[in-house]
């Protein structure tokens, strides 16, 4: 049996000497290929990657960083009780 891009990138994201950022740029390659894949192989990708992927979340920490934009309070954003002035 051929080595399909599925075990290519299930090999790729297992490899445990690359770093998470190189694994951060496998997974968006291989997110921008999904809609080349036809439905039939929809079961091949889950039995191959699904378990690497699973383990991947489960085994990596997240980071949270306060200095994130996403994490600086902003002054100009708007409030629950500025929304909702009855209470």
């Amino acid at each position: 049996m051929a080595i399909t891009n599925f075990e290519v990138y299930a090999t790729r994201l297992r490899d445990d000497k690359l770093s998470v950022k190189l694994k951060l740029t496998i997974a968006h390659e291989l997110c921008e290929s999904l809609e080349f894949f036809q439905l039939q192989d929809y079961s091949r990708f889950v039995s191959i990657l699904w378990p690497v992927i699973r383990d991947l979340l489960l085994k990596t920490p997240a980071v949270f960083m306060s200095t994130a934009p996403e994490q600086v309070s902003n002054p100009q954003q708007t409030t629950t009780q500025d929304v909702c002035k009855c209470c």
